[in-house]
């Protein structure tokens, strides 16, 4: 947990901001008449449409046209969230029980930064998809976080991942 927390602090330099790490959202936080709140449900939700494969044409309420995806580990060549949400559509299919768990959620209202630490549990990799490796039968729960960059009007500009992308696809068997 404790490099997990150091990668978090990470993933806020990259997004330009302080944070103050806690569990979840308080009371204070979601001031203003829920103005605030509103943006930090959308994040929420945006997650899991993401997370659960659902693909841009169901993501893309969320985000600007032209947000951002910024993995240049594991996917160096990836720029768009548009291109990241539809990938994952494949990723879901692939494993058939993948099931993410929001952990840790937090906010910089200053910023209209919030990040997300979850695991991700993949069940087998039991289902062949086209542009995906074959399936390995192997599972594992990833353990991953997300930065998220909203403009003002609640919709989010760019999504940072931060994980251990070479562990995490080896586990799978896909390095």
């Amino acid at each position: 947990m404790k490099v997990f927390i150091a990668l978090l602090i990470i993933a806020a330099a990259y997004a330009e901001v302080n944070i103050n790490i806690n569990n979840d959202v308080s009371s204070q936080q979601c001031a203003n008449n829920g103005k605030d709140k509103a943006w930090h449900d959308a994040v929420k939700d945006f997650f899991f449409c993401m997370d659960m494969g659902r693909g841009w044409e169901a993501c893309k309420r969320y985000c600007t046209e032209d947000a951002v995806y910024y993995d240049p580990e594991a996917f160096p060549d990836m720029h768009t969230l548009s291109a990241w949400t539809d990938w994952m559509t494949g990723f879901v299919k692939s494993f058939p029980d993948a099931d993410p768990e929001l952990k840790y959620f937090t906010v910089d209202n200053d910023h209209r930064v919030a990040i997300i630490y979850a695991i991700y549990h993949t069940g087998l990799h039991s289902v062949a998809v086209e542009g995906f490796p074959p399936p390995t039968g192997k599972g594992s729960s990833l353990e991953y976080s997300y930065v998220f960059n909203v403009n003002g009007n609640g919709k989010v500009t760019k999504v940072t991942k931060v994980w251990d992308a070479g562990n995490a696809l080896g586990a799978l068997g896909w390095a």
